[in-house]
């Protein structure tokens, strides 16, 4: 079974290599042009979103034909898509549609309804599960288990980026920029960012994202968290430090928000993923 994501799982090199996974990537538009999100450089891509003002660029979804394409160049009978929330994105509509043009194909689609370190655990567990031999179909069931028991909580330097893409209510964003508010979003059951909190400080953000975090999954149940940033390492360590103090952490990972993420959040994005890994130790 080959396992194919999109660029917004946020993958390190390391777990595509590992598990061969084949990653779709979106479509960024500026200056006119589309261009492939896997095709820019990180650090120049947020020093031109930091000097872009208003003309802030956009993404979009791979078209249906780039999925056929991809559907139909692997020699394998049974193909599983592994993609970013519905309510973030139409990249489950252009890969189902694709399915429908490849019968010769077993085709999988799944709404992770996740993105980021979220998304990031649903594929490496679709990868996992394909090599112990589950089907389709227990993997689905899996995936369904693991988003409803996954966490994925970050702050923002500005709302500006989350408001430009629409992603979060303009009022919002204009009440924080104007408060100096750093919100707590989280990524709700539906698949779609919701605030959560706010603070008045980058480490009151970071310790109301540990606060939840406990309240959620308690000091002892033992968890696979990945810290994610787009341009705060310091931040990014930081809280990671806060959680394994306040948590049961048996496996961390970090990871840097690229592009396509990047466009929605700003360079000052700092959060953490959280699953239970009693949801995925039987598949390591």
């Amino acid at each position: 079974m080959r396992i194919i994501t999109d660029s917004a799982a946020e993958l390190l090199p390391e777990d595509i290599e590992r598990f061969d996974i084949e990653v779709e990537p979106l479509i960024v538009h500026m200056d006119g042009k589309e261009v492939s999100a896997s095709s820019i450089n990180v650090d120049d891509f947020y020093d031109m979103l930091e000097s872009v003002g208003e003309n802030l660029p956009t993404t979009s979804q791979p078209s249906p034909g780039a999925f056929v394409t991809r559907y139909q160049s692997r020699p394998e009978q049974e193909i599983l898509g592994v993609y970013i929330s519905t309510g973030l994105s139409g990249t489950v509509q252009s890969a189902t549609l694709a399915m429908r043009e490849c019968p010769e194909r077993t085709v999988g689609v799944i709404d992770t309804k996740a993105v980021a370190g979220a998304q990031r655990f649903q594929v490496l567990a679709a990868a996992m599960a394909a090599e112990k031999g589950l089907s389709i179909e227990q993997i689905r069931e899996r995936l369904v288990q693991i988003h409803e028991q996954t966490e994925l909580l970050f702050t923002v330097e500005t709302l500006k980026y989350l408001a430009y893409g629409g992603r979060i209510g303009r009022v919002k964003a204009l009440a924080g920029s104007l408060l100096n508010v750093k919100p707590v979003i989280r990524l709700d059951e539906d698949g779609v960012l919701a605030t959560q909190g706010q603070a008045h400080s980058r480490k009151g953000a970071r310790a109301a994202i540990v606060k939840e975090l406990v309240k959620t999954f308690g000091a002892d149940e033992p968890l696979w968290v990945t810290v994610l940033h787009g341009r705060w390492p310091e931040e990014a360590q930081l809280l990671a430090q806060e959680l394994q103090k306040a948590l049961n952490i048996e496996r961390v990972d970090a990871i840097r928000i690229s592009t396509i993420l990047g466009i929605h959040t700003g360079p000052g994005v700092v959060g953490c993923g959280a699953v239970p890994m009693s949801l995925i130790r039987d598949l390591l």
